[in-house]
């Protein structure tokens, strides 16, 4: 039942990121606002799981942050591969390089936990 609104989500944020491309945008701004998104809303998702379980519900809250961590990484490559279909390069490549940092904090959390 809820799997379509992410989706609807994901391609809402899209055009909406898309259309705000192809004017002039400063990078700074768009990495931060890339990167408290994800912050925010990790943190929105942990809180949310403590408040309504307790610390019986770090796991679940764990389990919603990987789910919202991919869904992101996800959006932040198709956002790069729309960027350089409209040649704004500049925006593709500071996606590429937030992907690139995330994926290797994924990576190495992955390997501490395992």
């Amino acid at each position: 039942m809820l799997i379509p609104l992410p989706i609807i989500l994901f391609v809402v944020l899209l055009i909406f990121s898309i259309k705000n491309a192809k004017q002039k945008v400063n990078v700074n701004k768009h990495v931060l606002i890339r990167l408290l998104v994800l912050a925010l809303s990790i943190g929105l998702i942990y809180l949310l799981c403590y408040i309504s379980s307790g610390r019986k519900g770090i796991l679940g809250a764990l389990y919603l942050g990987a789910y919202f961590t991919g869904a992101w990484i996800l959006y932040i490559l198709v956002e790069a591969i729309s960027f350089f279909v409209i040649k704004r390069n500049q925006l593709a490549n500071t996606n590429l390089i937030i992907l690139a940092i995330i994926a290797f904090i994924v990576a190495m959390v992955a390997v501490q936990l395992s």
